[in-house]
């Protein structure tokens, strides 16, 4: 049997470990937040727990989600989105602005209507793709009500696209757009959002209109 190395009294593979989470924690890999629920035996991976270090970072914004019941998670469905209360739109997209290249053709976001309401801080889960759904191609706003598919709203994909920059310095939807089925215009029309030419741009778009490349993206509340 091989004897283990020792420096001192301390295994050298320990020591090796040891420098490895120094590294990662002088690059940002892992926080000193993070560092300190582990040692307190506590999962620092906790998505919740992600959000809340968002939310600081990104809004200055202090928030306990510990409390916040998460919605069952299912298979296919692994990206968790937190919306904070009074995230409303054009809050969202005047820090889009301020974090990377943005623009809108809709004048009066503040008249959008969703689904689900800003007024409480509620979580939902959506797949971790970068393109909207696949399987949601070539179906209308309008079709996706008649399907009982339950869609994105703008204030969920602003933040999804917030947070998405946030980890990655990336953008979603670069070859396909979002159809935010879960939110209308005062008109009538649904916001799109997408990634064009490195700008994040909203849009819009008739219920009734549909294409192989506007997708929205479920959602598992």
């Amino acid at each position: 049997m091989t004897k283990e190395k020792m420096v001192g009294d301390v295994p050298g593979n320990v020591l090796g470990m040891l420098a490895d989470l120094a590294h990662k924690l002088q690059h940002r890999k892992i926080t000193p937040e993070e560092l300190g629920l582990f040692l307190q035996r506590k999962n620092p991976y906790d998505p919740r727990l992600v959000w809340k270090r968002f939310y600081r970072e990104v809004f200055g914004m202090v928030d306990d989600f510990s409390d916040i019941i998460l919605p069952r998670k299912q298979k296919g469905f692994e990206r968790l989105i937190i919306v904070r209360v009074n995230m409303m739109p054009d809050r969202l997209y005047s820090k889009c602005v301020e974090r990377f290249a943005s623009f809108k053709t809709i004048d009066d976001l503040a008249a959008v209507k969703s689904t689900r309401e800003t007024d409480k801080t509620y979580a939902i889960w959506v797949s971790d793709n970068e393109e909207a759904d696949e399987e949601n191609r070539d179906l209308s706003a309008n079709e996706c009500e008649g399907h009982n598919i339950i869609g994105i709203t703008l204030e969920e994909r602003l933040l999804l696209e917030l947070f998405y920059y946030w980890q990655t310095d990336k953008h979603l939807d670069n070859n396909n757009i979002t159809l935010c089925s879960g939110s209308r215009y005062s008109d009538g029309s649904v916001p799109l959002v997408r990634c064009l030419d490195g700008q994040v741009c909203i849009g819009r778009s008739d219920p009734a209109n549909a294409s192989d490349f506007i997708r929205t993206r479920s959602v598992i509340v």
